[in-house]
């Protein structure tokens, strides 16, 4: 997977989590992000620091470099499906609000490769 949809998927895990009530977590969001997290917390490490010093760096990382997934089995596959959902629903409402040009270019962009990624997902 893309970081950039990595990025998009844990960072919405993380929201959902949040939003769960104290002791009620979903215990497949759970599992996911419990799994995950060393790979999510290791690269949102590394994107803050190129973020701030390299530019360059920061966007041929988020963009044309791949996060490999370990241990994705059905049940972490189907809990990160409903959680690119989640983004997509996001970015669709955002579109709908968004203005510049530009930036409806790129959402569009992502929200077409996110369906892709479902559509690959589901296949």
């Amino acid at each position: 997977m893309p970081v950039w949809q990595f990025v998009r998927l844990m960072v919405q895990v993380e929201e959902s989590l949040k939003a769960a009530k104290r002791g009620r977590k979903p215990p497949a969001l759970k599992d996911l992000y419990d799994t995950w997290d060393d790979t999510w917390l290791e690269l949102d490490q590394r994107l803050g620091e190129l973020g701030k010093n390299d530019p360059d760096a920061f966007a041929e990382l988020m963009m044309r470099q791949d996060v490999v997934l370990t241990d994705a089995t059905p049940r972490r596959v189907k809990a990160a499906v409903g959680e690119i959902r989640k983004v997509l629903t996001s970015m669709r409402a955002a579109l709908k609000q968004e203005k510049d040009a530009q930036a409806k270019e790129d959402l569009s962009f992502e929200i077409e490769e996110l369906e892709d990624l479902l559509y690959d997902i589901e296949e």
